[in-house]
């Protein structure tokens, strides 16, 4: 639920960004940094420009690895440049929209800049989503990560990986094995999928003290990795007993990965059809 005052913040954010879109002939639209800052003080820093060698390469990684189709590419498009003023950048949609995806709090303007032209009151509706697939990406950059280690561990073993986490699950779940909570909840995804978004800061942080738990450079056998699996899904399971609640409490036949996969499409589409289009 947005409150009156986010209402009235992304009302201010929507009408700075409107006034301050500029274009010039043969070029595509573009924000200044000053203005992108105004919008975002907490986030961006007028004074202080943007690193435009480091962020044109950053912005090229993410970009090609989103979308296949640029794999072979080499060549960065402009999406930064200097002003004639002192101390000032223009920045295309997809710049801006790149640097507010990166800050939890600027939500608001990623969707200004990924869906271009929207109206006000279609576009607020969007946070949520957005949010909710920054949680869901950030929960799956941290699973990876997880597995990265146990398959070091395993020498690469993914039987062993899956194992892993058949044991996390169960435990979290108060089930045998993942074919029976499979069974039992008629689930056929990853559980994170069916959990409810509200509640996936408790699986974030249950991966997160795992690998906390686990010192990457040391020496490490499965049995430790299975252990520590117990110790901290245990732990997350009991933060939700604490309140007199149950992880399964919070399961549902609903696939609540449906709405991140979707923004996670919209974006790549948006980098598709911007990246090398619409360049400065």
């Amino acid at each position: 639920m947005i409150t009156d005052y986010e209402l009235q913040k992304y009302q201010e954010i929507f009408n700075i960004l409107n006034s301050t879109k500029k274009q010039e002939s043969n070029s595509p639209e573009f924000w200044l940094w000053s203005d992108l800052a105004s919008a975002y003080p907490k986030f961006f820093d007028k004074s202080i420009l943007v690193p435009m060698d480091s962020f044109s390469e950053n912005l090229h990684k993410t970009i090609t690895q989103g979308v296949p189709a640029f794999g072979n590419k080499t060549d960065k498009p402009t999406h930064i440049v200097e002003t004639t003023e002192a101390k000032n950048q223009k920045l295309t949609r997809l710049a801006c929209e790149y640097l507010c995806g990166k800050y939890y709090g600027a939500e608001f303007a990623q969707a200004y800049f990924l869906f271009p032209d929207t109206p006000f009151i279609e576009l607020y509706e969007k946070v949520k989503d957005i949010k909710t697939y920054r949680n869901y990406h950030d929960i799956d950059n941290t699973k990876k990560r997880l597995a990265a280690i146990i398959l070091r561990v395993t020498n690469q073993n993914q039987a062993a990986a899956n194992n892993a986490f058949n044991i996390i699950w169960a435990k979290f779940l108060n089930v045998k094995n993942v074919n029976e909570f499979r069974q039992k909840y008629d689930i056929q995804h990853s559980p994170i999928d069916h959990i409810h978004p509200d509640q996936w800061r408790y699986v974030y942080y249950m991966f997160r003290d795992i690998i906390f738990q686990l010192n990457p450079h040391a020496e490490l056998d499965f049995t430790e990795i299975k252990q520590q699996s117990k110790e901290s899904a245990q732990f997350a399971r009991h933060l939700f007993e604490k309140y007199k609640q149950k992880p399964e409490d919070f399961l549902s036949n609903t696939d609540f990965s449906a709405k991140p996969k979707q923004i996670d499409m919209e974006r790549k589409y948006f980098w598709l059809k911007n990246y090398y289009t619409n360049s400065l």
